[in-house]
């Protein structure tokens, strides 16, 4: 009887410190309820674009040998299988500067030769044809069109040879290089050639001659396509006759 007193008295004093075990964590401000788990939110798939292929290298354009039929300045057009040229003054406005360039022997002296007096009988056909001898360009722009004699003068026996050779020089564009501001290709797309043999006494009757004639066949030229332009406007024919 002894013993099973003991054994409940300690039964009871393990409930009773049970029970207050339970009143203490119920009552305990340190321990707070948990929120309820929530669902993860669903990130929605992104859209991948497509990768694009790379379009295919265009094939190299097959190159064919070719015979050049007229080497002289002037356009180009393509008829009957061949590229046939000619001159193209059109629209080439009438303020065109004119120069003379002389070229001799350093030492040579020239009796009755006046390099200035060509000048003026070249700039006297241009203002007669109505063409200004002097180049009028907006700024910034290069001084063209010009037209140039060139004269190459080199003594003979008992004379001397000369030749001369008539120019217009054009800004013109090129597919190989492109400009940059404040520059300009300057090329060649009218020319005459002109040869003289005689003594030195007639050197400067014969030098004005042959000035005149090249001079004289660029102004016709000239001319010939004020016509065309009056007449067709500003797109005349490629060539005329």
């Amino acid at each position: 009887m002894h013993v099973l007193s003991i054994i409940c008295a300690l039964i009871l004093a393990v409930e009773l410190t049970f029970s207050s075990l339970q009143a203490q964590i119920r009552t305990s401000p340190q321990i707070q309820t948990l929120p309820p788990l929530t669902k993860p939110t669903q990130i929605a798939p992104q859209k991948t674009t497509p990768t694009r292929a790379l379009p295919p290298r265009p094939k190299p354009i097959p190159l064919f040998p070719q015979q050049s039929h007229y080497l002289h300045p002037g356009i180009l057009l393509y008829t009957n299988g061949i590229w046939e040229g000619n001159d193209h003054l059109l629209n080439i406005g009438d303020n065109i500067g004119v120069y003379v360039t002389v070229n001799k022997l350093q030492n040579e002296a020239l009796n009755n030769f006046s390099d200035s007096q060509i000048r003026q009988a070249v700039d006297k056909l241009f203002r007669d044809a109505g063409i200004n001898p002097s180049s009028m360009v907006a700024a910034g722009q290069p001084p063209l069109p010009a037209f140039e004699i060139e004269i190459l003068i080199y003594p003979i026996a008992k004379g001397y040879v000369a030749a001369l050779e008539g120019r217009l020089f054009e800004s013109v564009t090129i597919p190989r290089f492109i400009m940059g501001n404040g520059m300009a290709f300057q090329a060649i797309t009218w020319d005459k050639k002109s040869l003289i043999v005689g003594p030195i006494e007639t050197l400067n009757d014969q030098l004005l001659l042959a000035v005149s004639e090249i001079t004289h066949t660029f102004i016709e030229r000239y001319k010939a396509y004020v016509v065309i332009k009056k007449r067709e406007g500003f797109s005349g024919p490629l060539f005329t006759q």
